[in-house]
């Protein structure tokens, strides 16, 4: 157990030092007499968990007996951060302007979207082996 507090705790501590307010506030950008700065929200997930096993194998199922006997263990944990540039603030001689950046599904979204089908498609295969 000791090994997944400290794997949460390493991505958790390398996730906290990239979400930073130059993340979501980025370097000035001057252009002649306008200074732009681009704004973006910040996404984060992160999962971890581990396993166990004992014994010699399934007794039932269409996999009994084809096991090999022994123990495992297994432990994972991993994170993502996802900056989408939001907004860009305009300071012109005129005045300050927020120009909104519409978002747009990429890949990530589409993943996320899809994540309920793929735990209906593991819990049929899973319950296939049983």
């Amino acid at each position: 157990m000791d090994s997944i507090d400290q794997m949460v705790t390493a991505v958790l501590s390398h996730l906290g030092g990239t979400a930073t307010s130059s993340a979501v506030a980025g370097e000035p950008i001057q252009l002649g007499e306008v200074t732009l700065v681009v704004l973006s929200t910040l996404s984060a997930g992160m999962g971890a968990g581990g396993g166990e096993g004992r014994g010699d194998g399934p007794t039932t199922g269409k996999h009994a007996g084809k096991a090999a006997p022994g123990t495992g263990t297994g432990e994972g944990a991993g994170g993502a951060l996802k900056v989408r540039p939001a907004a860009v603030i305009a300071f012109t001689p005129e005045g300050v302007e927020v120009l909104t950046i519409p978002p747009a599904p990429d890949a990530f979204d589409k993943v996320v979207e899809r994540v309920p089908a793929v735990v209906d498609m593991v819990e049929k295969a899973r319950q296939a082996l049983a």
